[in-house]
């Protein structure tokens, strides 16, 4: 039987380093595609805002490693790093120097944002709607 004709393994070490070169891409790719970014942990009683409707205070991380327990108003909870935003402080105290308004003021809508509502995932900047007023 001919010497070309009978089976070689590669290098096992060659293989290993091929494939790891290949999966490091396939990760970057898939990163730079979906923007994936590292969250930045937490600490204890940061504030936070659970899946952009809830208000909570960050107890401290989980045994898992990207669980954390949130103490909210309706309850204590576990849940993953990625549904957690965190607030910046001055956004949720709310400081007023005039604690009777006057009645206009008082019955008139409220204007200003909600701490949930200030608080964006996207760093996009919102334009306001440009309508007709007919």
């Amino acid at each position: 039987m001919p010497k070309n004709l009978e089976p070689a393994w590669p290098n096992d070490t060659t293989v290993h380093r091929k494939e790891d070169s290949y999966k490091e891409k396939m990760k970057l790719a898939y990163d730079r595609r979906h923007g994936a970014q590292p969250l930045e942990h937490l600490k204890k009683y940061d504030v936070v805002i659970l899946d952009g409707k809830e208000e909570g205070r960050v107890q401290g991380p989980t045994i898992h490693t990207r669980s954390y327990i949130v103490e909210t108003p309706s309850g204590e909870l576990q849940t993953n790093r990625k549904a957690l935003v965190k607030v910046n402080q001055s956004l949720t105290t709310t400081t007023t120097t005039d604690t009777h308004p006057s009645p206009a003021v008082r019955d008139s809508p409220q204007t200003a944002a909600t701490p949930v509502d200030s608080v964006r995932m996207s760093t996009h900047e919102r334009k306001p709607v440009n309508r007709m007023d007919l």
